[in-house]
């Protein structure tokens, strides 16, 4: 800044050691730069005064100095009439001195220049009162910035304290509640969990520490409401506030609260919430609090259940921190800290600008998607993660996103699917968050590789749909398919046939030979059965020994059908190998046939072939029937 001045001047520490000239007092004096800069100063300077400055002197009050300097370009002595300012540091101890000349006069000039000089003098004066002014208002500024810093360094020590702890979810909820009313102006904290239809106190502190395990009903309750809606709420007076409980209220004193939803796989499970004992207690910076610790809680639960819910504290916290960053560049310790917590999260982390540049991108991201961090940084996410025909949606979706967030802070969670470098296309789980930051957007996202999940849905679906034992499709999977079955059959004019058969003293054979040996003829008949029928025709397996076949597409539904049924009964006449001897089994069917807009429902279908079925077993078995025409062997 001093550089810029027009007069001379220069930076002395505290015990009078001269450290800094600026380029007006070079050019004034003619002295070249050196390294040592106060035995520069104390060369171009009158020996008078040097008693005044150097190592071993201090430089006096602060005020009107008057210090003889020489003057290159008139080769004599002047007198540089200026002010001596103190720069102090936190605890009013001085740091440096601060001379700035106003007026510069020749020795032995006439009063006539002296009242110019005067004059110009008044005018630096006000120059340096400017100066003083403007300095003290960016101490006053940096010590309001350190003291937010400190604050938001609290927060992240704690969660990085609690976040390495091995502690069950009790204690990790009462060291959260505890420390909430240590950084807010809060007189009590709780975490409630709800059961039911009522919110449960898991963990106090502060007035409502006498309340725990205390149960009030959702209904008429600010947490209720919380729960209900997903959201942050806040009631500046309870006294007021229809939302509350104020009986509850009136108990314990809150007559200001916040409380705000605690997740569980994207589902409010409960709330943490604080409460004063006076009204509008509570400021944004408080609430910003309320929100990182929550995602605490958030995370701990799902720790305790084995399930991935840790996303909201580190999103909640990578915000602060990039809104610390934009600000100031005395964020960088604090971002290093979250740094640390962000590598040892376990879950893949990157963040963009708002042209969609990726900013940062951890370790776990590398594993999980291939590219080296300098591979990735500079380089569009479109280009890195979304697939090469998906780009078009994703700019649809990203510009969507911006729609939304309209100025305020905005979350998703979405399910996409992902590219690799190595492992191809994978579904992923994104948790965004978007900050607008001045003019600008600010974007940071967790993405996990959620294959394994999929893959485990998938399997279960299956499991709903087929039977274990064989492998086959179950009941439920062929409603689903007699009905899409008879409305392509309506659509294409083609026939179907529903065929209901069994095997021919099963039990008998379950019975003499037990269960093991029962199951093994069970698969053995559906392999018969599947290898006597078309590629796209179904087979179902009930229960039992009962099973169904669904033929589809038939040109002569009668004839087609006959056909098949006669396949089944001729193969069953081989011998079945069981563990521990051979058996021959015959099996009995009915058919039901379908005529495109006959108006048969899929019920009244296979009871058709169920009734076809019985007559086939009384006209002597080892046959098959079709409704409404005779058996046949």
């Amino acid at each position: 800044m001093a550089d810029g001045l027009l007069q001379p001047a220069w930076i002395a520490a505290s015990d009078g050691t001269v450290q800094y000239c600026n380029q007006a007092w070079f050019d004034f004096c003619g002295a070249v730069h050196e390294e040592d800069i106060n035995q520069i100063w104390l060369r171009s300077t009158h020996p008078d005064d040097h008693p005044r400055y150097g190592a071993d002197s201090m430089p006096g009050q602060a005020g009107e100095q008057v210090v003889r300097c020489w003057h290159f370009a008139s080769r004599g002595w002047y007198r540089l009439h200026g002010r001596q300012m103190p720069v102090r540091g936190g605890s009013g101890e001085t740091l440096h001195w601060f001379f700035i000349a106003h007026e510069a006069a020749m020795m032995g000039d006439t009063p006539q220049r002296d009242a110019e000089l005067e004059s110009r003098a008044h005018e630096l004066a006000a120059v340096n009162h400017y100066l003083v002014n403007a300095l003290r208002e960016r101490e006053a500024a940096l010590a309001q910035f350190e003291q937010h810093t400190a604050h938001l360094g609290a927060v992240i020590a704690t969660q990085a304290q609690l976040a390495q702890a091995e502690l069950d979810l009790d204690e990790f909820m009462r060291i959260v509640v505890q420390r909430m009313i240590e950084l807010t102006p809060a007189t009590g904290a709780v975490v409630e969990l709800a059961d039911g239809d009522e919110m449960v106190y898991r963990a106090v502190s502060g007035v409502v520490a006498p309340y725990l395990g205390l149960r009030l009903a959702r209904v008429g309750s600010l947490s209720g409401l919380c729960v209900q809606l997903g959201e942050i709420l806040e009631s500046a007076d309870t006294m007021l506030d229809a939302r509350v409980d104020q009986e509850a209220c009136r108990k314990i004193n809150a007559l200001s609260m916040v409380v705000t939803p605690l997740f569980h796989a994207g589902i409010p499970v409960g709330v943490l919430k604080i409460l004063a004992d006076r009204p509008y207690a509570f400021t944004p910076a408080h609430t910003h609090t309320l929100q990182l610790m929550a995602g605490l809680i958030g995370s701990a639960i799902g720790h305790q259940l084995s399930f991935e819910t840790k996303q909201m504290l580190l999103e909640e916290r990578t915000a602060a921190l990039n809104a610390l960053e934009s600000e100031v560049a005395r964020r960088r310790a604090s971002e290093e800290r979250t740094r640390l917590i962000i590598e040892s999260s376990g879950e893949a982390f990157m963040s963009m600008d708002l042209d969609g540049l990726i900013t940062d991108w951890n370790q776990q991201a590398e594993q999980t998607f291939g590219w080296r961090r300098d591979e990735v940084l500079g380089r569009p996410l479109y280009d890195v993660l979304v697939p090469a025909g998906k780009r078009d949606d994703y700019a649809a979706a990203l510009a969507g996103f911006l729609q939304a967030v309209e100025g305020q802070a905005l979350s998703q969670r979405l399910e996409l699917v992902g590219q690799t470098l190595g492992r191809g296309e994978i579904p992923i789980e994104m948790s965004i968050t978007a900050i607008r930051s001045g003019n600008s957007f600010l974007f940071s996202a967790f993405l996990r590789d959620i294959s394994e999940r999929k893959r485990e849905e998938e399997r279960l679906r299956h499991l709903a749909d087929h039977d274990v034992l064989t492998g086959l499709p179950n009941r439920r999977a062929l409603t689903g398919a007699l009905e899409q079955a008879l409305a392509r059959a309506n659509r294409m004019q083609r026939e179907a046939a529903v065929m209901f058969l069994d095997l021919d003293g099963f039990k008998a054979i379950n019975d003499t030979h037990g269960h093991e040996a029962g199951d093994v003829l069970l698969r053995q008949f559906a392999a018969r059965i599947i290898a006597s029928v078309r590629q796209n025709d179904l087979v179902c397996r009930l229960g039992g020994d009962e099973f169904v076949v669904l033929l589809e597409g038939l040109t002569d539904g009668r004839q087609d059908a006959a056909r098949v049924a006669e396949q089944i009964v001729a193969r069953m006449a081989d011998e079945i190998a069981l563990p521990e001897c051979a058996v021959r089994v015959t099996t009995s069917l009915g058919i039901a046939l379908y005529l495109p807009h006959s108006g048969m429902s899929a019920d009244a279908l296979l009871g058709s072939a169920d009734e076809a079925l019985y007559v086939a077993k009384r006209a002597g078995k080892n046959r098959y029937a079709i409704a409404g025409g005779a058996g046949k062997d």
